[in-house]
């Protein structure tokens, strides 16, 4: 089965050497960006994509590596950055992503071999799931609640709320911010509303069969554990 693959790279000259590249390993599927904002659009448009070529240095206001963040942030893909710095802001560039999901690189000039077994390697490593419960897993990519390997049925505002949670595993997230991601332009002020939510997440996991530990501090908010 052929592999969607996003090129976002703003050399035309790299562009068609990466693009003859894939092309050869039978990587026929391809779509290209210039820019971060281009990239961002066609990723909106296709949840289809298995990886992301990121060069570092685009000719724009946002560059890769803020790419990056926003596609570990937004999209879950596995990804691959392809530059010839070693430098970035002043820092050397893995101490640039050191908080990214994948860190995998490839140098220009670019080596067919080390191109193809890095986006392979991404692509069969990288987990778009994150365990919930010893016997629950969610999906970040389709937002999808499985329960013993069983797709469980949730409501809108439960799975917006197990979202945020679950792209923050182990980390507080103020109740501000979870208002905000659930209920967007006009969140609700009292505290009961986000209060009652959890609530009704935690009883309707338990009626399908397995609990979350969800914490709570008065100042940092909420946190998923596991």
């Amino acid at each position: 089965m052929s592999r969607a693959i996003l090129v976002v790279e703003d050399s035309i000259e790299d562009k068609k050497y990466i693009e003859a590249i894939l092309r050869e390993a039978d990587f026929s599927n391809l779509s290209f960006a210039a820019s971060y904002k281009n990239a961002v659009e066609l990723i909106e448009n296709n949840s289809n994509f298995d990886a992301v070529l990121i060069d570092i240095n685009l000719n724009d206001n946002l560059d890769g590596i803020t790419l990056a963040a926003t596609i570990d942030r937004e999209f879950h893909l596995p990804y691959v950055f392809v530059t010839g710095q070693h430098i970035y802001n002043g820092n050397r560039i893995y101490q640039d992503v050191a908080e990214l999901k994948c860190r995998n690189f490839v140098t220009k000039p670019i080596n067919e071999d080390d191109l193809i077994s890095n986006l392979q390697i991404a692509i069969r490593s990288y987990k778009h799931y994150v365990q919930i419960a010893h016997n629950a897993t969610y999906d970040l990519r389709n937002k999808i609640v499985k329960i013993d390997n069983e797709q469980i049925h949730l409501t809108q505002n439960q799975i917006k709320l197990l979202d945020i949670l679950a792209k923050n595993m182990n980390r507080f997230v103020r109740r501000d911010a979870i208002r905000y991601h659930i209920w967007e332009d006009s969140p609700p002020k009292a505290r009961n509303h986000l209060r009652q939510l959890k609530y009704e997440l935690l009883k309707e996991l338990k009626d399908n069969g397995t609990a979350i530990n969800i914490t709570t501090h008065i100042y940092k908010g909420y946190k998923l554990v596991f």
